[in-house]
């Protein structure tokens, strides 16, 4: 990517594609701080625990047509709200954190706590010196818990950017690259220029992978007649970059075109000491790709690739996947059914009958909605002994980013009646009500409560 720096106002910016942060200030009053030992949970969702507080955002407006100027947001501003022991929520203890548009349009965004402070994106609304809006621009900032300081970090274009936040960087992926950002310098490092094809950022982890990406790229231009690709993994400063799958992983004289691959990367699933990647494998044969099936490895902490530790989840290259774990496979929909795939091709189990949408896993069941609406979340055993459930039903379930976050019992998503965050204790009684997380505008709330006058 090409920079280009112009001096305004005596602050440096970087312009095209990406801005780095004016040292501009954005203060607030504080609130209570949140004790600096307090264990975080549920990094990359919609909604973060810090000791006995959850953050989270509070609703969702749009991109476009909405005043973002710091300290106007409320119904998508950042929030959060007091615990008690059971989790339950205290009464009276909302709080407006970060007051500004938290949206994007990834299906992958979220935010992010790190040392004392919450990170997230927000559209950038500047107007050129037409007075026209920008529209396609994404800031990132981060403000600390105790609302006292707010500072940019960085800017780039396009919305739908996938991205996540490490400690101590932001890390993005725009135009077949892949970029790192140091949240405290604001300078920016390209960790693949160009080569880029697949990148798995890995979000909310703890131990030996949590500051990792997994990635693959393309050859450089000199081997560009090669027919093969390359699986690696970078931490997110740019060091420990490592080649696990190359051109002679199976073949190490690179003669026999059958075990000469192109990998395609599904999914990764990560563990405190360890990260299981999910990949297909393609060779090529009179200009043709021929699939060998799809596979999985567990990575432990020496970061290298045994080939004879691989283990074969189908014959066939599969798409959409859901893991389930190592020893389990992975589940698929296809052919308006959710099937589960163990290991080798004969192990496929019909587990789902019907047309449904896979959301996530969580212990033994998966959760699931209609294909056609999303408007209830449903549940099945993973074992496939046992009955649906309906675990929830709702006006509507937002689609916007990320779809469901799930900690410590609750179920987390946007309700699309007003577009606020809710939450459900599916480890609880099923077929109850969800429950409203923050607080919604006085002019929703007298909406809401005059369409729901007999609830």
């Amino acid at each position: 990517m090409k920079k280009k720096i112009f001096i305004v106002l005596a602050c440096l910016c970087v312009a095209v594609l990406v801005f780095s942060a004016c040292n501009k200030s954005f203060k607030q009053k504080a609130v209570t701080a949140v004790p600096a030992d307090a264990v975080v949970t549920g990094n990359g969702g919609k909604s973060v625990k810090v000791g006995n507080y959850l953050y989270f955002v509070n609703g969702y407006v749009g991109d476009t047509d909405v005043d973002n100027t710091f300290g106007t947001p409320y119904k998508s501003a950042i929030f959060r709200v007091q615990l008690n022991e059971d989790g339950s929520i205290k009464a009276g203890t909302c709080e407006r954190i970060a007051p500004k548009n938290v949206v994007d349009t990834s299906t992958k965004g979220g935010i992010y706590v790190y040392n004392g402070w919450i990170y997230y994106a927000t559209p950038n609304t500047e107007k050129d010196k037409t007075g026209t809006v920008n529209t396609t621009y994404l800031d990132f900032f981060r403000t600390k818990l105790d609302a006292s300081l707010t500072e940019k970090i960085w800017t780039i274009e396009g919305r739908n950017t996938d991205y996540a936040f490490y400690e101590g960087s932001l890390v993005y992926v725009l135009n077949n690259s892949l970029y790192s950002v140091d949240v405290e310098t604001k300078k920016e490092t390209v960790l693949i220029d160009g080569k880029l094809t697949t990148a798995k950022l890995i979000r909310g982890a703890d131990g030996t992978f949590k500051d990792y990406i997994v990635y693959t790229r393309a050859l450089p231009d000199e081997l560009k007649n090669e027919s093969y690709n390359q699986l690696c993994i970078i931490k997110a400063d740019g060091s420990d970059n490592k080649v696990l799958i190359d051109g002679d992983t199976y073949d190490e004289t690179k003669t026999d075109i059958k075990n000469i691959f192109t990998i395609g990367l599904l999914d990764i699933v990560v563990s405190n000491e360890s990260l299981t990647l999910y990949y297909t494998k393609s060779y090529t044969t009179g200009g043709s790709s021929v699939s060998v099936g799809t596979y999985c490895y567990m990575l432990n902490g020496s970061k290298t690739f045994d080939k004879a530790q691989e283990k074969r989840i189908s014959t066939s290259s599969l798409s959409g996947i859901v893991p389930i774990g190592y020893e389990q496979g992975v589940l698929v929909t296809e052919n308006s059914m959710v099937n589960k795939y163990g290991y080798q091709q004969a192990e496929i189990e019909k587990l789902i009958e019907r047309s449904v949408t896979v959301r996530f896993v969580e212990g033994d069941y998966v959760y699931y909605t209609e294909t056609s609406s999303a408007n209830a979340l449903y549940r099945f055993p993973l074992n496939g002994d046992g009955v649906e459930e309906k675990v929830f039903s709702t006006t509507g379930i937002s689609t916007t980013g990320n779809m469901f976050d799930v900690q410590d019992g609750y179920v987390y998503f946007i309700d699309t009646e007003y577009n606020y965050l809710y939450r459900y204790n599916f480890k609880g009684e099923l077929g109850g009500k969800p429950e409203l997380v923050g607080v919604m505008t006085e002019e929703d709330k007298k909406a809401y409560d005059e369409k729901h006058v007999e609830d």
